[in-house]
């Protein structure tokens, strides 16, 4: 929600939504000019072309990110961070379909303009690590 917030209080319509009304609840109490709704990602429809933007921060959906290109409008940007394969999954508690594989979004959305990538390692004192996978798309 901090994001969802943080761009509601510069004067966007901001539409957030998540499947927990605790994370809803706690964006709403932020923000009170945030629109945001408890809602299944998968269970939600949007006309193609609804959105300038769409934000993707540690929520990984397939099904989801095919749902991007259509509700994308053309020229819109795709912000997406996500931990990767690399990443050290005992550790950190994420299982592996929750992990974006090597060059996946390059291959999911072919032809966009990458205007932005950089991976990032974060490791702890017992050299596990987690690795980022952040980025910025443009929808063509």
């Amino acid at each position: 929600g901090g994001n969802a917030c943080f761009l509601a209080n510069k004067g966007y319509k901001v539409l957030g939504f998540d499947i927990s009304s605790v994370a809803v609840r706690r964006a709403k109490n932020q923000c009170n000019s945030l629109m945001a709704v408890i809602a299944d990602s998968n269970e939600m429809f949007f006309p193609a072309n609804s959105f300038d933007a769409i934000i993707n921060f540690y929520y990984l959906d397939r099904n989801v990110l095919k749902l991007f290109e259509t509700i994308l409008k053309p020229g819109g940007f795709l912000f997406i961070e996500s931990p990767v394969i690399g990443t050290c999954e005992d550790d950190y508690k994420i299982e592996r379909k929750y992990l974006l594989d090597k060059n996946e979004i390059f291959l999911t959305f072919s032809g966009w303009d990458i205007l932005y990538r950089n991976r990032i390692i974060n490791s702890n004192s017992s050299k596990r690590h987690k690795v980022i996978e952040k980025l910025i798309l443009r929808k063509v």
